[in-house]
C-alpha cells in the first residue's frame, strides 16, 4: 500500500464496481497508448492533460472521483515506459497542461 493509499478505487462505470487504483492504472495506460497514438496521427496537435484523463476514463469505463493532477502521472508514466520498450517516439510529449492558440 503505503503511497497508492492516497488514491481512492476507482468504479466500473456499468455496474458500480470497485476497481482497485493497482489495476486501473494499467487499463488507463493502455487506453493513453492508444489515444495518444490517434493524437500523433495530426500534424501539431496535442492533448491536455484533463482531457485525456477524460478519455482514459471514458475509453475504459473506469471512472474516479480523484482529481486527474493526482493520478495522471501513473498512467502517463507507464505509457512512457511502453514507447522505450517498444522503440517509439514519446507520446506523452503531446500532453500538455493547456492549448493556447496564437
Amino acid at each position: 500500500a503505503g503511497a497508492l493509499e492516497r488514491y481512492r478505487d476507482a468504479l466500473r462505470q456499468d455496474d458500480g464496481t470497485s476497481v482497485p487504483f493497482l489495476h486501473a492504472k494499467f487499463e488507463w495506460a493502455h487506453a493513453g497508448y492508444d489515444t495518444l497514438v490517434g493524437v500523433a496521427r495530426n500534424p501539431d496537435a496535442h492533448i491536455t492533460y484533463d482531457a485525456i484523463a477524460d478519455a482514459l476514463q471514458t475509453s475504459t469505463g473506469i471512472r474516479t472521483d480523484t482529481p486527474p493532477p493526482d493520478w495522471i502521472a501513473t498512467p502517463l508514466t507507464l505509457v512512457a515506459e511502453m514507447c522505450v520498450r517498444n522503440g517509439e517516439p514519446q507520446l506523452t510529449a503531446l500532453v500538455v497542461s493547456v492549448i493556447a492558440f496564437v
